[in-house]
């Protein structure tokens, strides 16, 4: 096994701001110690590299994110922002179905956000009436976010209508149904990079969930502008508990929302 080296100061600072500009990613205090044992360790593999390969590049920045972020995710991981998301449904468009709702989960990880969004959606809309666009990223947390298949102990706290959602398809393992799967459509996007794809537009709710935490306060704030132009008029921004923002964006109301934080982009604002 490789020794991992201890990194000096500057270095580890230089790495970081790499980090930064590269993903959004800001290293605080809190978990400086964290990311110094994870970068040392990942360096250990940069020498490796082909340096001249932009996907070998690719690939060794994927698994840097992978060592130093505190990968936590879950069905229904923030039960109060599903609950707001089923009033959302019911209330817009259970009496008048729409043609199409369009919905992102932005940061999906490996997908398990992503499918509690389709659950939902499920029991009050036909499945041909919605869809679920899935980014992240990592390309491997994609790549499990596409196959939806989990282990039994992910299922526990679901109720026993949202496990009617899921298959077993082996000793101790579950699958979405094929059905809820299709509607989820899983997209690579750096969230800090000057290209989104077009369809990012047009949605009628994101959500976007112990994300910010990573970034910095401008990082924070110049995501949450990006995102809500995402939105139509009268769509809904729904963050993780405690990500507040220092400052209002323009054109978006926060809405009551029991524990749920929740943003909805006024209906005067035009679509960007």
């Amino acid at each position: 096994m490789d020794q991992v080296v201890a990194l000096s100061d500057l270095t580890f600072s230089r790495w970081t701001a790499l980090l930064e500009t590269r993903t959004g990613v800001c290293v605080t205090p809190a978990w400086e110690a964290h990311v110094r044992r994870g970068l040392a360790s990942q360096l250990q593999h940069f020498r490796d590299a082909d340096t001249r390969n932009p996907g070998a590049v690719d690939r060794w920045w994927e698994e840097l994110l992978e060592q130093v972020l505190i990968s936590e995710t879950g069905f229904f991981r923030h039960r109060p922002s599903f609950d707001f998301l089923a009033q959302f449904l019911r209330s817009r468009f259970q009496q008048s179905p729409p043609g199409q709702l369009n919905m992102w989960s932005a940061g999906c990880a490996t997908g398990e956000e992503a499918y509690s969004m389709a659950i939902t959606a499920g029991q009050y809309l036909p499945l041909s009436s919605f869809r679920i666009l899935a980014s992240d990223i990592s390309e491997s947390a994609l790549d499990q976010a596409r196959q939806g298949i989990y282990p039994q102990t992910s299922l526990k706290g679901l109720t026993p209508e949202e496990r009617r959602a899921f298959e077993q398809v082996g000793e101790q393992q579950f699958s979405i149904g094929a059905g809820l799967r299709d509607r989820v459509r899983c997209r690579k996007i750096n969230l800090v990079s000057d290209y989104w794809p077009d369809e990012t537009r047009g949605m009628d709710i994101i959500f976007c969930q112990h994300l910010l935490v990573y970034f910095s306060d401008r990082q924070r704030t110049a995501l949450v502008e990006r995102l809500a132009g995402c939105l139509k008029p009268g769509g809904c921004l729904v963050l993780g508990p405690g990500e507040y923002l220092s400052r209002p964006v323009s054109g978006m109301q926060r809405q009551r929302a029991d524990d749920a934080l929740v943003f909805v982009r006024s209906e005067s604002s035009k679509e960007r």
